[in-house]
C-alpha cells in the first residue's frame, strides 16, 4: 500500500435542478472498522457481506446484473482476502457471467487523509 494525498468531494444535487445527471444513487451504506477487535485494518467479512446484501435489496438490484465492482483494494493480504471472499459469497454463487473487480488505488495509492481512516 502506498499512502498518498488527495482532496475528495462528492456533490449531490436533486435531479430536477441539475444541469446534467451522471448517475442515480439508488442506495448507499458505509462501514467503519474502528471498533473491530482485530484492528481497524481488518475488514469484517460478515459485516461487509451484510452491507452488500442490504444495499442490493434496498436498491432493488439483482446481484447477477452487477458486472463490475470498484473495490476498496488496500493491497494488504488480510484486507483484500476478506473483501474478495465477501464479494465472491454474494455475487458469484450460481453466476453465469464473470464479475469484474478493480481498484483505483493501484493507480493513485491510498488517499489516507481523505479516506476516513
Amino acid at each position: 500500500m502506498i499512502r498518498t494525498e488527495a482532496v475528495t468531494a462528492l456533490f449531490l444535487q436533486k435531479a430536477k435542478v441539475a444541469r446534467r445527471a451522471y448517475a442515480i444513487v439508488l442506495a448507499a451504506r458505509s462501514y467503519a472498522a474502528g471498533f473491530n477487535p482485530d484492528g481497524i485494518a481488518v475488514t469484517s467479512e460478515t459485516i461487509l457481506n451484510k452491507i452488500i446484501v442490504e444495499t442490493l435489496r434496498e436498491a432493488n438490484v439483482n446481484r447477477n446484473d452487477v458486472e463490475y465492482i470498484e473495490t476498496h483494494g488496500t493491497g494488504t493480504e488480510v484486507g483484500d482476502r476478506q473483501e474478495v471472499k465477501a464479494l465472491s459469497d454474494v455475487f458469484c454463487e450460481n453466476r453465469d457471467e464473470p464479475l469484474f473487480i478493480g481498484s483505483i488505488k493501484s493507480n493513485i495509492g491510498h488517499t489516507e487523509a481523505s479516506s476516513g481512516e
